[in-house]
């Protein structure tokens, strides 16, 4: 019998997302807002200053 949870799981940390704080990520799936911010964040280029 497989293992039903009435919550969506988070696609970035593969936990339960409550459905009053879940958020969707750019393809649509339940994501943790911390997990997205961290996942974004992640993804930022650093930026050289002009000389």
């Amino acid at each position: 019998m497989p293992n039903i949870t009435p919550f969506p799981i988070c696609s970035l940390c593969n936990k339960p997302v409550s459905l009053e704080t879940s958020r969707a990520d750019e393809y649509g799936k339940a994501v943790h807002e911390g997990c997205y911010l961290l996942k974004v964040s992640a993804k930022r280029v650093p930026t050289v200053p002009k000389t």
